[in-house]
């Protein structure tokens, strides 16, 4: 019988795969969703510290800017030339716009890092896929494909 999305439900597997004939192993499986939900978290973390290390680098970097405009306000004195006033504010402005820039490269560095580790945490491959494992059950020289079952699912196979 040939069900619409073109699997076949028969007892003879002849000229079809049969997924019922694959080995599972189970513990292989959970070691890999194990392995898999530990270098999930791993990358959690080392995200959330990255960003709360750039979130803390943004304050910093506010505080000081702040700082040193109040600063800068009250070395103005009454009476000052006025273009001497601007250019000493001009220099302090562009001073200020140079450490700016650094800081913010220094923070996107940081999140920058943190995310290319948190990758290569979430790319380890210290373990095989549970589908390779499945298949190299499957090849192992003890394996046989049941042909007697009655409730055998199989998927044709097209060339």
């Amino acid at each position: 019988m040939t069900s619409t999305d073109g699997t076949t439900h028969t007892g003879d597997t002849s000229g079809h795969t049969s997924i019922a004939a694959l080995k599972f192993d189970p513990t292989a499986t959970m070691q890999f969703w194990q392995k898999a939900t530990a270098r999930f978290t791993r990358a959690n973390e080392q995200l959330f510290h990255g960003l709360t290390a750039a979130a803390r680098m943004q304050v910093e970097l506010g505080q000081e800017l702040l700082q040193s405009q109040v600063a800068a306000l009250k070395h103005i004195t009454p009476g000052e030339n006025p273009e001497s006033m601007l250019k000493t504010q001009l220099t302090h402005q562009t001073q200020e716009a140079e450490h700016l820039f650094k800081s913010i490269r220094k923070i996107s560095d940081e999140i920058r890092h943190s995310f290319t580790e948190a990758t290569r945490t979430l790319m380890e491959t210290d373990t095989p896929e549970p589908v390779e494992s499945i298949a190299a059950a499957a090849r192992k020289p003890d394996y046989t494909p049941s042909r007697k079952s009655s409730a055998v699912t199989t998927v044709e196979t097209h060339s």
